[in-house]
């Protein structure tokens, strides 16, 4: 089993921008000595969600900072992108780096990010798709002529290609249309923290029979989880519930309203997750987040004691087959305590959750 490091990089009420990405590198830094598999960087515009506008710039400097750790995005928000510029970056973050780089990519949900970069939300995926397609003719070395609704490139082919092939690649999964997108493509799934294991086993079994039909080889999927152990559950609600409940309401101000996207029309799956949630009374009918749905995402995660961290983790990798959990550790906004959780987990919980054929953390 392997596990990663979630870095959200958010701006915590009263705190500094400076220090906030500094300690983001520190908690890299902190994530290879204490031997997790690698790291994961947010994509976030205009928010104190998150301050790393550009996880590929971020990447590359960690990269040039560790010897061993990859560094994942999480996600890339492609549609946002020039796909040509997106296609180079990689491949020469991907050969700078020795072929640590993973790439997760989604087509977001940040309604002033589409306003910004003047990209329209409702065709979104479709403009991942030919993204997608534009920078895996790039990385192949092939011609990446291309006339459509949406771009115009000239015959060119693309330098460097990454180092062995196409880098691993990774889409961001909640709709079923993403799943069969990321099957058909041999990408791996990116998972939300919700870790509801029906959701997740539907998800993986969708993606199984889109992907044995198209005759294509297994790949490891990668599931976000919050993760705190402490003493007790409760010393562990208490360090986690505020920061948590704040990014939370934070992210009201980033993402869709529940009617915008209604109007939309591409974003069906999602209103219908959200519509649940307003029946379930962990969301007002106006969309926005209550705190039974903290309650709810607390009791999902692996958050309280270390045996109930080790409980909760195997048992869903048991149901689901998950192999991969990305850990995010920023509960408290504090320092200190994230590092601490950080080395507990590694230290602790990791290795009871190890097969006899994998003793080591990553």
């Amino acid at each position: 089993m392997k596990f990663s490091v979630v870095l959200t990089c958010a701006l915590a009420p009263g705190a500094d921008q400076t220090e906030t990405i500094r300690r983001t590198l520190r908690y890299a830094q902190e994530a290879e000595k204490a031997g997790y598999q690698g790291v994961w960087l947010l994509e976030h515009h205009f928010t104190p969600y998150g301050l790393c506008p550009s996880p590929l710039t971020m990447a590359s400097y960690i990269l040039g900072q560790t010897t061993r750790l990859r560094v994942g995005t999480a996600v890339c928000v492609l549609p946002l992108y020039h796909p040509v510029r997106f296609a180079e970056d990689v491949a020469l973050i991907d050969q700078m780096s020795g072929g640590r780089l993973d790439v997760g990519v989604s087509r977001g949900g940040g309604e002033r990010d589409f306003q910004a970069f003047g990209v329209d939300p409702g065709r979104n995926h479709l403009i991942t798709r030919e993204w997608l397609d534009i920078a895996e003719r790039a990385w192949r070395g092939e011609n990446i002529e291309q006339k459509s609704d949406f771009i115009e490139l000239p015959p060119a082919q693309v330098n460097p290609q990454p180092l062995a092939g196409r880098p691993p690649l990774y889409l961001a999964c909640q709709s079923p249309s993403s799943v069969e997108m990321a099957a058909e493509r041999n990408m791996g799934m990116l998972l939300s923290y919700w870790l509801q294991r029906e959701n997740i086993v539907s998800q993986i079994e969708l993606y199984e029979e889109t992907r044995t039909a198209a005759g294509l080889p297994p790949v490891e999927h990668a599931a976000a989880c919050i993760a705190f152990p402490a003493d007790s559950r409760e010393e562990a609600l208490d360090a986690v519930r505020p920061h948590l409940s704040w990014w939370r309401k934070e992210a009201q101000e980033v993402f869709f309203a529940l009617e915008k996207l209604r109007l939309l029309g591409n974003y069906d799956h999602q209103v219908r997750e959200w519509e649940r949630e307003i029946v379930g009374g962990r969301a007002a009918s106006d969309g926005t987040v209550q705190d039974s749905s903290v309650d709810k995402l607390l009791d999902l995660n692996p958050v309280g004691t270390v045996g109930e961290c080790v409980d909760k983790l195997g048992s869903l990798a048991e149901d689901t087959g998950i192999g991969h959990f990305m850990c995010g550790f920023e509960g408290p906004a504090e320092e200190g305590p994230v590092i601490e959780a950080m080395w507990r987990f590694a230290e602790e919980v990791a290795p009871q959750l190890q097969t006899p054929e994998s003793a080591a953390l990553s």
